[in-house]
């Protein structure tokens, strides 16, 4: 572009005041649609990496099946201690959701429409943490028989 030109085409965009708008509404829309294209495919990598995880792990339940809680060795004698030893039972609960993060999957009960969680590390009841995978076999079973095992070892095989 000639130097009289570019002088013009710069007289013409400081004259009209709408260009500059112009301009910067143009890359604003080119900017946002290309990160509407990014957030798509990172959403389509997620979907996918889902479905193969989803794929990869056999689940020890599905939605709608019943579980079987009993508390954990310390909880156990913290409620013989405070006088709770009522609380030392086998819990039965309906799996809700099963959610998946990079450290496994949790399965959460509801409870009068309320999600309930295990606190892992206070073994209370209350919205706080999952019955996670790590303590499937532990806390958490899948047969009545399996729980009513474990709180008979916690028992002291009595």
């Amino acid at each position: 572009m000639s130097k009289e030109r570019f002088e013009i085409f710069g007289k013409i965009i400081k004259d009209n005041e709408e260009v500059p708008n112009l301009l910067d509404n143009y890359l604003a829309t080119v900017r946002l649609n290309e990160f509407n294209e990014k957030i798509k495919d990172l959403q389509s990598q997620l979907d996918q990496a889902n479905e193969r995880l989803k794929d990869a792990i056999e689940l020890p339940v599905k939605l709608g099946d019943t579980i079987y809680v009993v508390p954990s060795r310390t909880n156990y004698q913290i409620n013989i201690i405070n006088n709770k030893e009522e609380k030392n039972k086998v819990s039965e609960f309906v799996v809700d959701e099963i959610r998946y993060n990079k450290y496994g999957y949790s399965v959460v009960c509801y409870i009068d429409y309320i999600p309930f969680y295990f606190n892992y590390e206070t073994a209370k009841g209350y919205c706080e943490h999952f019955n996670t995978e790590k303590f499937y076999g532990e806390t958490w079973f899948t047969t009545r028989e399996e729980a009513e095992k474990k709180l008979q070892e916690l028992r002291g095989g009595e």
